[in-house]
This record gives structure tokens, sequence and C-alpha cells, in this order.
């Protein structure tokens, strides 16, 4: 059950960050949040095989938060949490963009054999556009980084 941090998105002043991250992470999941902002069930299009996936991937996702924070550049977990950080760069992204960018930084916390950070971006991209079959970059906040 992931939370999102409603009460973080308040610079957002249009509130469209908050609405197109609720969209996104209601098109992820399956299952859209209460005011409390809990979504309950893991990323449903992952699979723990065929991505490489550590078995308790769906019990990270249950401990995981996402937040607005203006301060960060692009999206980032930061190391030795389970925070996934949006900043101001997420303000003209489209729905797909941001599930995109929530998925990345989730899978971050979850693929095995990849090593940490930047070692693991081939294999983020491959799982969102190939296996996902996400349009467009992989990576909205790095769109050079294709594989």
């Amino acid at each position: 059950m992931a939370t999102l941090k409603i009460q973080t998105f308040q610079s957002d002043k249009s509130g469209q960050l908050l609405k197109n991250v609720q969209t996104a992470l209601t098109n992820l999941t399956g299952v859209r949040a209460g005011k409390d902002g809990v979504y309950l069930r893991a990323p449903l299009k992952l699979d723990a095989d065929r991505d490489e996936l550590r078995p308790d991937y769906r019990i990270v996702w249950q401990q995981c938060t996402i937040e607005y924070d203006p301060e960060e550049a692009g999206a980032e977990v930061p190391p030795g949490t389970r925070t996934i950080r949006l900043g101001p760069f997420c303000l003209d992204l489209d729905v797909k963009s941001l599930e995109k960018i929530i998925l990345h930084e989730y899978l971050h916390l979850v693929i095995v054999g990849w090593g940490s950070g930047d070692s693991q971006h081939p294999q983020i991209n491959l799982i969102i556009k190939f296996k996902l079959k996400y349009q467009g970059p992989p990576n909205p906040a790095n769109p050079a980084e294709e594989e």
C-alpha cells in the first residue's frame, strides 16, 4: 500500500500534478486510493520472474511513499529510503510519463542482480520499454538514456 503524501503537493498551485500522479498511480495499480492516498496493490503489469524482481516486491511497494519535493531536480529515491520524490520537472509531464517515472524509481528498489543506481538503468529501461511496452523514452527524466 504505497502512500501518496498528498499534503506535500501544496506547492503545486494548480493541483494538476497531484491529479496526474493520482491518475498514474490508479493506472499502475488498477485501484483508486481513498482520501488517505493509499494504493494497496503493487503495479499490476510487473512480473517477478520475467522482470527479475525481488520476491518481496509487493511488500516493498507497501512500504513506499510518493511525495513532491520542490527542491528535487527530477525524481529519485534517496538512498536508504523507500520514498519516491518527484520534483518540479514533473509539473509538465503527462500521465503516461509520470507512470514511467514512478515505475522507474520503484524498480530501483526491487530489481535484483543489477547492482545499484545507474547500473540498474539498462534493466529498468528494458522492463518499461519492451516488457511493459510503454511508448517513447523509457525514462522521461533522461530521454537520451534509451537503453
